[in-house]
């Protein structure tokens, strides 16, 4: 039985919070699934959001 191909692939950031730490594999990957590479406000390089303070305030 052949697995399903999937139709999205998520980059979470990792310790650093850069998300381009991902592009590089992201480019090179040849699966036709779209890509997106996700950044957490505050976190990284990425600007802060005054109402994201928690895990709750990311989901919202």
């Amino acid at each position: 039985m052949r697995a399903a191909r999937p139709s999205k692939l998520l980059f979470l950031p990792g310790a650093s919070g850069h998300t381009a730490f991902w592009q590089p594999l992201a480019d090179r990957l040849t699966e036709r699934a779209g890509k997106t590479i996700l950044a957490y406000p505050g976190f990284g390089r990425e600007p802060a959001v005054a109402d994201v303070d928690s895990f709750d305030g990311l989901v919202r």
